[in-house]
């Protein structure tokens, strides 16, 4: 009988692996790229979220930001539409104005990280991943990716993890170009790890 595969976090090889009964949360790494440490991080980091995804954790959504639309209003275009679907508070727009106005969010290689405390109760992060089809220049700098996440209101140990992986998925795809590609090419009907195809 077959070995179940399910409980393992990373499957490494160098022989073709038979994906059928292995969840897409798992990446299958090559051995030989075990000594490509940033490619081997972006996997780990993604299969972390993936997993976070599959126990609910991590509310995870990836949407096109309207072309016309600036950073500040793509932003809080975001958040309208997390409203809309009941998974944030009318307050949560309130509290990103207020943060965006004493500091911007936007960071290097195209990428704004909008993140605000989100008191609906829901014991999960919130990441809503925007893009635009082409990159945008507000405030004199770039943006591509929105990554905006509510941070839960009431943080215990596995939420507080959970919220780390998620900010180091952030960083993984920040840094990794084909990554970063991948995700403004996602489709939504493919998993989470379809963005480390090719890395």
């Amino acid at each position: 009988m077959k070995q179940s595969q399910f409980h393992y976090l990373i499957i490494f090889s160098n022989w073709p692996i038979d994906q059928t009964d292995i969840p897409y949360s798992v990446p299958i790494v090559r051995i030989n790229s075990v000594f490509r440490t940033q490619e081997l991080i972006s996997r780990i980091n993604v299969s972390f979220v993936a997993d976070l995804i599959h126990k609910k954790l991590c509310d995870f959504r990836i949407v096109q930001i309207p072309q016309k639309l600036d950073y500040f209003k793509g932003s809080e275009w975001l958040i309208q539409q997390e409203i809309e679907l009941g998974q944030v508070n009318e307050s949560f727009v309130d509290r990103w104005y207020k943060r965006e106005q004493k500091k911007l969010n936007i960071y290097e290689n195209g990428v704004a990280i909008p993140h605000v405390i989100d008191d609906s109760g829901a014991p999960r992060v919130l990441l809503t991943i925007g893009y635009y089809e082409r990159e945008i220049t507000y405030a004199k700098r770039k943006v591509q990716l929105v990554f905006l996440i509510g941070i839960p209101q009431k943080v215990d140990g596995q939420l507080s993890k959970a919220l780390s992986q998620v900010y180091d998925f952030i960083f993984s795809v920040s840094q990794n170009q084909r990554i970063y590609h991948n995700l403004l090419h996602f489709d939504n009907k493919r998993p989470l790890a379809q963005i480390v195809e090719g890395i």
